[in-house]
């Protein structure tokens, strides 16, 4: 209802609008049963993460049931192994380095643009032009900002489900292929996403039988 009014349209008076819409990922962050990541001192649980212990869901982990279980475990993880404190890192530091973020500027097209071309009906050809735009948005530069890291998650986040949903040639539930309109049992896995050495987005290919 909020979200209704703050666009101005007034349930009672107004037709709200309607449009499809699906989950575009159903996949997560992969998690031990800690909650730890592949990076140290990271930890996910709920929605985001990808733990397997409710099998082959909707999405890759329930929120509420793992919100509960996964947090309590993951703060004594954390409570165990806390390092001393220590010094903040100083302000700048990261101007030293090679790493970048977007400008959150991007966002909208950004936005735009995988709704197009990756959201509830997808193909080659609709993911291939939507990996185009991807990485034109990506020559971009902004500033270490709270909005400027936003849109390079963002950026990060789409650049491996579109590279998932290309790879991915069939229809398995909300990942819609108009151009694979149906299940392949050859598909029966999951397709694990890990960002390389260069910032590349790369692919390992993990069957049922694996």
């Amino acid at each position: 209802m909020a979200s209704c009014l703050a666009i101005g349209v007034d349930p009672a008076t107004d037709l709200i609008p309607v449009a499809p819409a699906a989950h575009y990922a159903s996949g997560g962050v992969r998690t031990d049963l800690r909650g730890r990541t592949s990076i140290p001192g990271l930890y996910a649980c709920g929605e985001v993460a990808c733990t397997g212990v409710h099998g082959a869901n909707r999405l890759a982990s329930n929120s509420l049931l793992e919100g509960l279980v996964f947090s309590r475990r993951i703060a004594e993880d954390i409570a165990a192994g806390l390092p001393e404190q220590a010094q903040p890192a100083e302000t700048g530091a990261w101007r030293g380095g090679a790493g970048w973020v977007l400008p959150a500027e991007v966002t909208p097209t950004l936005q735009r643009t995988m709704t197009r071309g990756a959201g509830v009906l997808r193909s080659a050809t609709t993911l291939a032009a939507t990996a185009g735009t991807l990485t034109e948005l990506g020559v971009a530069r902004g500033r270490p900002r709270t909005a400027d890291w936003e849109a390079t998650n963002l950026l990060t986040v789409a650049s491996a489900l579109v590279a998932a949903a290309y790879a991915r040639g069939e229809t398995r539930g909300c990942h819609w292929r108009e151009d694979f309109p149906t299940a392949d049992e050859r598909w029966l896995g999951h397709l694990v996403g890990a960002i390389g050495a260069q910032g590349r987005v790369t692919q390992q290919w993990e069957g049922t039988s694996s």
